[in-house]
Formats: C-alpha cells, sequence, structure tokens
C-alpha cells in the first residue's frame, strides 16, 4: 500500500535487536522510562526500564535499495525483575525514508509469555512527502503441542 516497500512490519522485530548475535553491532543505554501508564497492567511502573538502541556498524539489519544500509534505532521496554519485554519502538531511517514500528505485548491466557497485542506502523517518504500509518491487532492466539512415543526393538545378535 503506498510508495513504500515494507519488509520490517513485522510484530517481532524489535526482539531481533536484542539477539546475542547482533549485539556486538549495537550501543545499548538505560534511559527514563517516560509515561508507562499504558504498560501497568504488565508490570509496576518502578520496574520498568527503558533501554535506548542503536545499530553503529554497518551491515545493519535492514537494508534499502541496493543492499544500501539502513540504520535503525529505538527503544524496549523491559520489567527488569522477570526480564519480559513489555514494548518495542524501532526506527530505521536515511536521507529518504523514515519508517517506525511501534509493538505493545499482552499476557495470554494459557501462555507463559507475553505476546504482540498492536503493532503501530509509520512510514514517511521525504522527498513526497507521503505518509502512510497502519495499526494491526493480535489476538485468539493459540498454543500448539506435539508428542510423540518411540519403541525400539531389541537388537538382534550379530553372527
Amino acid at each position: 500500500i503506498g510508495p513504500v516497500v515494507r519488509t520490517i512490519n513485522i510484530p517481532i522485530m524489535g526482539l531481533l535487536f536484542l539477539e546475542r548475535g547482533v549485539q556486538p553491532g549495537m550501543s545499548f543505554k538505560r534511559v527514563e522510562a517516560g509515561n508507562v501508564k499504558r504498560l501497568a497492567e504488565l508490570a509496576p511502573a518502578e520496574r520498568i526500564w527503558t533501554i535506548e538502541f542503536n545499530e553503529v556498524r554497518k551491515g545493519t539489519m535492514v537494508k534499502g535499495e541496493n543492499n544500501r544500509d539502513l540504520p535503525s534505532h529505538g527503544r524496549i521496554w523491559i520489567d527488569s525483575e522477570t526480564g519480559r519485554i513489555l514494548r518495542t519502538s524501532v526506527i530505521t531511517e536515511d536521507t529518504e525514508l523514515r519508517a517506525e514500528i511501534d509493538v505493545t505485548y499482552r499476557a495470554e491466557s494459557g501462555l507463559s509469555l507475553l505476546v504482540p497485542s498492536e503493532m503501530k506502523e509509520t512510514y514517511a517518504v521525504r522527498r513526497s512527502e507521503a505518509r502512510i500509518d497502519g495499526r494491526a491487532t493480535y489476538g485468539k492466539y493459540r498454543q500448539f503441542t506435539v508428542t510423540t512415543s518411540e519403541k525400539t526393538d531389541k537388537p538382534k545378535p550379530q553372527r
């Protein structure tokens, strides 16, 4: 939709910046949490840490046309007691485009982890001043399980 090829609008995008293999190319800094009222049902305000991140190396996670590096930066709100991610905000930009993906998480009954609740995305094309706004909500999560069993025969004696 619109003049932007969207490849980063996935709700777990912000989590990817925390992966161990990506961390050497990042800088992280704890900043003021700001207004965390909308996260109140997930964690008390005093437990919420806001971590600011910036990509600082070449070979960025997000690529533009002709495999051009598009550095990202943003914030991640974390429950400091449990380590659960409560919200992520990722901004990827260069001289032509600014993209922001903001995801909030929520508890889901029957699951032991937080799941994406809402993703808001905004794209601003600087040359044409076009703007695209999107919003996705997620629900009806289900957990699938798989069970297996094994039965082995006794090995036959070798002759």
